[in-house]
């Protein structure tokens, strides 16, 4: 019962983590391509705030799936489905995050700055973006199969 609880809590996250950002991001774009300044900047200066959201998303998907390792009593840690399910949020989920957050922190303060406008402020973040978008894209559903056809399972479990 704890297992599917924690596990209820791993969807909710992955909710979170991708459906803010990217719903976020897509309003963005909407804004520029509609050539709309004051809407794109607001809606960049709000994005912040869905980026919480997104890291959050990612910190309840990383709690909850410690919960259910410890609620299968560590045993789906011989797994090699999930080894490589980790070992993709450990090395690419985790480290776009932060990256996205970094650059998203530096586009907005360059935004406020009268020098440059706002195009140019986030041109980085929106070429990073683009780039993650392709890499969450060939991830994103390798990490979904992992967890739910769980390959490569040992008949330990």
């Amino acid at each position: 019962m704890k297992y599917n609880i924690f596990k209820l809590f791993h969807i909710a996250g992955m909710v979170a983590w991708l459906g803010s950002g990217i719903t976020g991001y897509f309003l963005i774009l909407y804004s520029r391509i509609s050539d709309q300044a004051e809407t794109e900047l607001w809606l960049r200066q709000e994005y912040l705030s869905i980026m919480r959201v997104n890291a959050t998303g990612l910190l309840i998907i990383i709690a909850s799936g410690l919960g259910m390792l410890a609620a299968s009593k560590w045993s789906l840690i011989k797994q090699l489905w999930l080894k490589i399910k980790v070992s993709i949020v450990i090395f690419i989920f985790a480290p776009l995050g932060f990256l996205q957050f970094y650059l998203y922190k530096l586009a907005l303060n360059n935004a406020s700055s009268a020098d440059i406008s706002v195009k140019q402020a986030f041109l980085t973040f929106d070429r990073f973006s683009v780039i993650a978008i392709i890499i969450l894209t060939i991830t994103v559903p390798a990490v979904f199969v992992l967890g739910v056809f769980k390959p490569f399972q040992n008949s330990d479990r």
